[in-house]
């Protein structure tokens, strides 16, 4: 919206700037022709003035059809950026709607862990992992959390290594 602000000012600015030096053109070729010719009749200046008048009722249509194309241009562009950033949020509210899920269901996953655990009393990282369908990295992973960070869970054993496959796990008591 900035862009076409600019644009369209820029475009006045030229224009009026055109116009102005046209009208002082005139005017001053008016002045000339008055001189040395002794016009000074009012015949002269109506018919210079008439003049003047036809060159900016050309110019003025000529201005404004050369500003409508370049809004059209803009408005086009402003288009297809407003549809591309369009599709980019979209995009990425996708990206967003994929964490989430992937978040819920992780605390899902984890919370069913614990549910498990809980039925089972004591069980290891590798039956975890077998009931939940999870790699060794990603059990031993919530485990982890669901003991250091949740403190709802223990090793069952001490001799138990907590980053171990057979490591026992129980709910803290």
């Amino acid at each position: 919206m900035k862009k076409l602000r600019e644009v369209i000012l820029t475009h006045i600015i030229i224009s009026m700037v055109v116009l102005i030096c046209i009208v002082y053109i005139i005017i001053v070729v008016a002045i000339f022709i008055i001189r040395k010719f002794n016009l000074a009749s009012w015949d002269a200046i109506s018919a210079l003035g008439e003049w003047a008048g036809i060159i900016v009722a050309i110019l003025i249509p000529i201005a404004a059809i050369y500003l409508e194309k370049q809004l059209e241009k803009n408005k086009s562009e402003i288009k297809d950026s407003n549809i591309s950033l369009y599709d980019e949020i979209a995009e990425l509210k996708c990206q967003i709607n994929e964490i989430k899920n992937n978040s819920i269901q992780e605390d899902n996953v984890k919370l069913e862990i614990y549910k498990f655990i809980c039925i089972s009393m004591v069980t290891t990282t590798k039956e975890v992992m077998e009931k939940f369908n999870l790699d060794f990295n990603k059990a031993k992973e919530i485990l982890l959390e669901l003991s250091r960070v949740d403190g709802v869970i223990r090793p069952a054993y001490i001799s138990d290594n907590p980053d171990d496959i057979d490591c026992n796990w129980s709910k803290k008591r």
